[in-house]
């Protein structure tokens, strides 16, 4: 059973880095950098959505799920995107009440430069880290999720 004081100072210590991740002003610079050379932006709504469809097409009702997001973000930002050439939307072919959504050409290439632009940002963060900390970080930060999401 783990110390209990070592414990609650790792919680703290997690909490306090977490809710410093969800500002909304923390955010907004990560989503600027994420824009750099994509000429739409870039918002919470839209980074999920055209990310999960960088990795194929998705019905609208599963998408919002696959992307994190709500079904009432996930309309919204679909209608923007679609109305940006950056998502194409047609009748499902086996469910006619949905739709499916895939990126544009245009999409792919602003999806594939955010992907850059999201690598860069990592890259240039975890750079002064030693081998062994990002190994950690990429085997243990997977497992926090999971948790949080269990």
């Amino acid at each position: 059973m783990p110390d209990d004081t070592s414990l609650a100072q790792t919680v703290e210590a997690v909490r306090t880095s977490l809710s410093h991740l969800l500002l909304r002003r923390f955010r907004s610079r990560i989503y600027a950098h994420l824009q750099h050379q994509v000429d739409v932006p870039v918002r919470d709504g839209t980074y999920p959505l055209l990310v999960t469809l960088a990795s194929g097409a998705a019905r609208s009702t599963d998408l919002a799920e696959r992307a994190g997001v709500d079904r009432t973000t996930a309309s919204r930002q679909i209608a923007s995107l679609v109305e940006a050439d950056l998502v194409d939307q047609r009748i499902d072919d086996d469910d006619r009440r949905n739709t499916v959504l895939s990126l544009t050409p245009r999409g792919i290439t602003a999806a594939r430069r955010i992907t850059e632009n999201a690598d860069d940002l990592l890259e240039h963060a975890l750079a002064d880290w030693s081998p062994s900390d990002r190994d950690a970080l990429a085997r243990l930060l997977p497992r926090l999720l999971q948790a949080l999401d269990a």
